[in-house]
């Protein structure tokens, strides 16, 4: 039997290039935005209790920097506090946690040969917009 595997925001550019490349080997459950607000923590839970995965991808974000900056207090409902719902959910049905984001949170100062280096996890980070700093409150509280 394969493993069941929630990828959200599996509609976007990560969690859709994720789906395609899992979607043969996991059962995946690829939920619409209507299917699964992670702005809305009942809705979560519910959905988690329902469907109860052993893994849960996290992609799910607002990932538009300038939308992100016109609009904070939307971007850290779905963001952050999105975020700490699902490490919230995953901690109640026992599912583990892969939480990931995009390239956009590294400030591009770093030049990267192709094939030779990538981003690490310690390389320097950009705070200078809501989406950044963001960025790093969702990891932290995923930490949790």
């Amino acid at each position: 039997m394969k493993r069941k595997i929630l990828i959200t925001g599996s509609s976007g550019f990560l969690g859709s290039r994720l789906a395609h490349h899992l979607k043969d080997r996991y059962d995946l459950l690829l939920p619409s935005h209507a299917e699964l607000n992670v702005s809305r923590e009942e809705a979560v839970k519910a959905y988690m209790e329902e469907h109860r995965p052993e893994v849960v991808i996290h992609s799910a974000a607002l990932s538009n920097t300038w939308y992100c900056e016109q609009h904070p207090e939307e971007s850290h409902r779905v963001n952050v506090q999105g975020t700490v719902r699902i490490a919230k959910a995953c901690k109640l049905v026992g599912a583990k946690l892969i939480f990931l984001s995009s390239d956009q949170v590294y400030n591009g100062t770093h030049r990267i040969r192709l094939y030779r280096s990538a981003w690490a996890e310690r390389s320097e980070k950009s705070t200078y917009c809501a989406y950044h700093y963001y960025f790093y409150d969702r990891s932290a509280q995923a930490e949790r």
